[in-house]
């Protein structure tokens, strides 16, 4: 999914940051890009929380996915609560709660 939104958004964005720089000699400008840097942190975090839980379990039990069930349906449980504390952060910030 990350690789989506990189591609998705930042090609985009080149191509149209590129335009306004030769062509129309302007620099780029967002938009609404109210919490944009909050969330983007949030999601750095979150990430670094995913592979370092991917890395233990290739360590302790041989591979990423899989194993003990109990295991393995505590680390989907996990995966699920850092999208949730992502969503729930980002929502909070864009609409000034925090």
């Amino acid at each position: 999914n990350a690789v989506n939104i990189y591609i998705g958004i930042g090609i985009p964005w080149l191509i149209s940051s590129t335009y306004n720089s030769v062509v129309r000699k302007e620099p780029l400008y967002i938009n609404n890009s109210e919490g944009l840097s909050f969330s983007l942190l949030v999601f750095f975090v979150t990430s670094i929380c995913c592979i370092s839980v991917l890395v233990l379990r290739r360590l302790t039990l041989g591979g990423e996915l899989g194993g003990p069930k109990p295991l393995a349906w505590a680390t989907s449980f996990f995966f699920l609560l850092l999208w949730f504390i992502f969503l729930l952060l980002s929502s909070l910030k864009v609409s000034g709660i925090i």
